[in-house]
Formats: C-alpha cells, structure tokens, sequence
C-alpha cells in the first residue's frame, strides 16, 4: 500500500519471549539524530511511540514531533510489569507529561494502561478497556495531556 516502516533506535533490551531481563537507553543526542534524518529525508505519515527507554529519549522525541504537529503520534504503552524499582514512575510521568498530550491514537497494555491512568481504582472488577480509554479521554481534556 505504499507504506514503509522506519525504525529509529531507542535502546537494547535483554529478554527472552518470556520476560525482559534488562534495558539500555540509548542516548538520547543518537535518537535525535536518526529521527531528525529520516524526518528530513522521507515523507512521514505517523510517528510510533513504544518504549523508549528513558525519560531524556521521551522528552527528544516530544521535541521532534512538536517541530512536526502535521505528523499524528500512535502512542504505544507496552507491558512495563518487569521494570522493578526506581525509573518506572519518572518514566510514566515523562511519558505522560512529555508525549501524552501529542499523542493522536493511544494504545497499550491493560494491565500498565490501568495502572497508569487509574492508579486509584477500588472496584472489585478490573477496569475495562472503556474504562480505561475514558481515564485517558479525561486526563486529555482536564489537564492538557
């Protein structure tokens, strides 16, 4: 259909199909750099946002897509249950201040999707995926994400 995927490089994990073991983020001065040639060579109908690694990877990619506000962003929040102890939650907040609020199409994991946009949730049921699209429809429209 005339489409071609580009991938800009944010880091290497360590895993197997089973469990992510570790991550490195690449620096976030090279991310910049890859995007900022593909950006200035092809043109580009959408940016996806995976994991990126770090919040200095999030806060370059939200710089690109702001000189680019014509390019829709897909955001992709995957499973991030491995991640244990520091880094996740200045992670999410990076992510959530930085990329969330240019993100056109948001689309991820339940279980971190839940955890994020409704850390208070006491009901006895999990959220559903409506539940969890209106957290994000109005964490959008009241706080300028």
């Amino acid at each position: 259909v005339g489409g071609h995927p580009v991938a800009v490089v944010t880091g290497v994990t360590v895993r197997d199909t089973n469990h992510v073991f570790s991550h490195t983020a690449i620096d976030d001065e090279a991310v910049t750099d890859q995007a900022r040639s593909v950006l200035e060579d092809i043109p580009v109908r959408a940016i996806k946002v995976g994991f990126v690694g770090s919040p200095a990877n999030l806060a370059a990619i939200a710089e690109l897509a702001s000189d680019y506000p014509d390019i829709p962003i897909v955001s992709y929040m995957p499973d991030l249950s491995w991640w244990q102890g520091d880094g996740l939650e200045e992670y999410l907040d990076a992510f959530q201040s930085l990329v969330m609020r240019q993100t056109a199409v948001l689309v991820g994991n339940h279980g971190t999707l839940s955890r994020w946009l409704l850390p208070d949730w006491k009901h006895s049921k999990a959220p559903t995926a409506r539940d969890i699209a209106k957290a994000a429809e109005y964490a959008k429209a009241n706080f300028g994400l």
